[in-house]
């Protein structure tokens, strides 16, 4: 038997039991207070509670009047208008028998009314102290009663919530200024590679555009993290080794580049000079296999978790969607994934898949019965960006999955507009 044999690799569920279980470890529980405002797209730390009733009082839903259901059951029937409720006043008397009152969307139903005519069912001319009402409206029409939409002390938001527009809509509407949240993550990417410029600069044609850096960045941002861009690193020991020791206060370390086998593929060896604790190297994936994961020990400090991820755009996005997305909701708590899976229909057949999981880039749409369709794109070069900008997603084509014919249900990851940014 040979003791030298690599390990098999771990496939993708896999390797990402393998990241939540470490970090289950390193869990945040830092929470900070903010402006509900500001609150988009952060995780609630602790419930959010109603601090009033929504409506506060009975209130209209509509431009119209507030009458007592008996006075217009027989139309048409003239009625005293004795007064008007506009949206944040009050009308002070009591509506008596075959009186009226003039009434605005949001207005507080007086004393003594029932329900509520449309201004459409009434005729009135200005300057007149009667109105008519011309059809019969049912008993409490129109309406809105206190308390219909939520009441005070209700739970409005769970804590592990990630908040959406909606959600702060909610929270405001209970009165709630504040909410407590955890606290956003901080993750550095550090790129490597002697051939990288940032976008922008001159490029000699033995050079490549950094376009690494600011799309995870963008992810990071989306995903409710901080993300810190580290100076690029060239392919030289000390330098990569310089550039870790001297890593700011993060709780994930992103490398990009160097994780393969080449001989400028540096990042694996320094970590490991620097008491690196690697938990796997390499996933059964394409596009993306030589994905690192592991523990960097700081003196004085808690560990970084480390994650490295290949220097091919698609590849690194893809890692980073499986793996990255996972650890940042682990660290915030929240109580869904980011990450969105469904079912497409093939519009064309996919020939059969080798021994590591595929991630097609794929045009993903509706039909006219809405149903999810997709196609992969020609172009599946783990360089080609352009294919990238264009998918709406990914195919997932299981380990050894046979020929697939047009029509089958194939599972897909949804991005852009139908799914995470």
């Amino acid at each position: 038997m040979n003791a030298n044999k690599e390990k098999p690799m771990l496939n993708v569920d896999e390797a990402k039991a393998h990241i939540l279980n470490t970090l289950s470890k390193l869990k945040s529980d830092k929470i900070e207070v903010i402006d509900v405002a500001d609150a988009q797209g952060r995780v609630l730390a602790k419930d959010v509670l109603a601090g009033r009733d929504q409506p506060p009082a009975d209130s209209s839903a509509m431009d119209g009047y507030a009458v007592k259901f008996a006075d217009q059951e027989n139309v048409p029937a003239t009625l005293e208008l004795i007064g008007e409720a506009q949206a944040g006043t009050v009308f002070e008397d009591t509506l008596g028998k075959g009186q009226a009152v003039r009434i605005f969307t949001g207005g507080i139903v007086p004393d003594g009314a029932d329900t509520i005519v449309m201004q459409e069912n009434t005729t009135h001319q200005d300057g007149e102290d009667s109105v008519i009402i011309n059809e019969t409206s049912h008993l409490g029409r129109h309406i809105r009663y206190q308390g219909h939409d939520f009441k005070a002390g209700l739970t409005l938001l769970s804590k592990g919530k990630r908040l959406n527009s909606r959600d702060i809509a909610l929270a405001a509407a209970g009165n709630v200024a504040n909410v407590s949240v955890y606290k956003k993550p901080v993750v550095a990417l550090l790129s490597t590679g002697d051939e990288l410029v940032s976008a922008g600069e001159a490029t000699k044609i033995s050079q490549i555009v950094n376009s690494n850096a600011p799309m995870l960045a963008n992810l990071i941002d989306m995903a409710g993290g901080i993300a810190v861009i580290l100076d690029v690193v060239g392919d030289q020991d000390n330098a990569l080794k310089t550039a870790i020791e001297n890593i700011p206060d993060v709780d994930i370390l992103v490398t990009i580049g160097g994780a393969s086998v080449g001989d400028y593929d540096l990042v694996q060896g320094v970590l490991k000079e620097l008491g690196f604790n690697l938990g796997f190297w390499k996933v059964a994936m394409r596009p993306g296999k030589p994905i690192i994961f592991g523990t960097l020990p700081q003196p004085d400090k808690a560990d970084i978790t480390v994650l490295g991820l290949p220097g091919n755009p698609v590849s690194s996005i893809v890692g980073a969607y499986l793996f990255l997305l996972p650890m940042l909701d682990h660290l915030l708590n929240a109580d869904s994934p980011l990450l969105i899976q469904s079912k497409a229909k093939l519009t064309e057949a996919l020939v059969e898949n080798g021994p590591r999981q595929a991630y097609l880039r794929a045009g993903i749409s509706h039909d006219e019965n809405g149903q999810l369709i997709t196609n992969q794109k020609e172009d599946q070069d783990s360089a080609a960006l352009l294919s990238l900008s264009h998918s709406q997603g990914f195919i997932i084509r299981p380990p050894h999955a046979p020929k697939a014919a047009k029509g089958d249900l194939v599972p897909i990851m949804l991005l852009g507009n139908l799914g995470i940014y």
